[in-house]
């Protein structure tokens, strides 16, 4: 029984110093008898400037455990998410003949170019999950149900903590992501 609580302990320090040098924020707790890890949960708003891969520019959201983007990006402890029409040049077409087919995809390798994050909490980090599966039924439209507006609707869930810029037409990804980030920053 002692030999176990010892390479517990021999294995949390291992993994904190490991988190420290990364560096993951944790913190121990204890339940009971037995020492756990606990982890800080996050969310991210993201955002890749106009490219070839992203034309107009993209907005996209993250969340995870531990330090944001730092312990993996394997999908395992980070993922991330953008909307998209599921056929791209469709979603051009959404403008003039009304909404398409559309996808949420993983965006865990975009190129981010504007990035702000908060801490959530656990049941948050669940209720965004649960949002990002209510939008892999919805229907792209650019400039009315794209990945702005996936976004502000994963942002809506935090009345508490995101103030959320209105949106105009002209708003590229990129522009309102900066927007956003310079609204909430203290």
């Amino acid at each position: 029984m002692k030999k176990s609580i010892v390479s517990q302990i021999i294995w949390i320090q291992l993994f904190t110093f490991a988190c420290i040098q990364s560096p993951a924020k944790t913190e121990l707790a204890s339940i009971g008898n037995e020492i756990t890890l606990q982890q800080e949960y996050f969310l991210g708003v993201f955002s890749e400037s106009m490219s070839p891969s992203a034309l107009a520019g993209h907005a996209f959201i993250g969340i995870g455990k531990g330090t944001p983007l730092i312990c993996s990006t394997s999908g395992s402890e980070t993922e991330a998410w953008g909307f998209y029409p599921k056929i791209r040049i469709q979603g051009i077409k959404s403008v003039w003949f009304g909404p398409v087919d559309g996808n949420v995809r993983n965006d865990i390798y975009s190129k981010i170019e504007n990035q702000y994050f908060i801490k959530i909490s656990s049941e948050e980090y669940i209720k965004v999950q649960i949002k990002v599966e209510e939008w892999k039924r919805k229907q792209y439209d650019l400039t009315r149900n794209d990945c702005i507006s996936f976004v502000i609707d994963i942002c809506k869930l935090f009345p508490d903590k995101f103030l959320i810029p209105t949106r105009t037409q002209t708003d590229t990804p990129d522009s309102y992501v900066i927007k956003f980030i310079q609204l909430n920053k203290n």
